[in-house]
This record gives structure tokens, sequence and C-alpha cells, in this order.
């Protein structure tokens, strides 16, 4: 099975100018950000659960299974760290 190399994609098919934000708007780009407004928190924390996606840090732990344990009465950050170089 082929990875699928979401993060470079735009990169190897426009290597002209995938550094631009119209590429990157162009090939979709805040598209799932946009998507997201207007949801609830619950209703993100459930897509991601179902999406299977997990943490990189050898344990495997389900991001949205995380992503549920934020404390339901006060404001809530997501901060992503989108370069772990790993």
């Amino acid at each position: 099975m082929s990875e699928l190399r979401v993060l470079t994609e735009r990169m190897v098919a426009h290597p002209s100018d995938s550094h631009t934000m119209e590429r990157y708007l162009a090939t979709g780009g805040y598209e799932a950000a946009k998507a997201s407004i207007g949801r609830t928190r619950d209703d993100l924390v459930d897509l991601v659960k179902e999406s299977g996606l997990i943490g990189r840090g050898g344990a495997g732990f389900s991001a949205g299974m995380k992503w549920s344990f934020m404390a339901p009465a006060r404001p809530a950050y997501l901060v992503v760290n989108g370069d772990e170089s790993e």
C-alpha cells in the first residue's frame, strides 16, 4: 500500500509556485478549516475519532480520544505542531 503524502503533494505537483498563497487556495487550502466553522466542539472531536487519526509518539493513542478529554466548562484552544521532523 502506498503512502498518501498530503502535506507534500502540492509541492511535488506544482514545484514552481507551491509556496504561494494562490496555489495553496487553488489546491484546496483552508477547505477543512472552512468546513469546521459552525460545527460544535463535540462534532469536531467525533469527526477526529471517526477518522482513526492517531499520535505519532509511539503509543498510537487516538487523537480524537485525547481531544475528548478537554474540560467542557472553559474555553478550549487547539495548538498544532506541524513540524515534528520525524
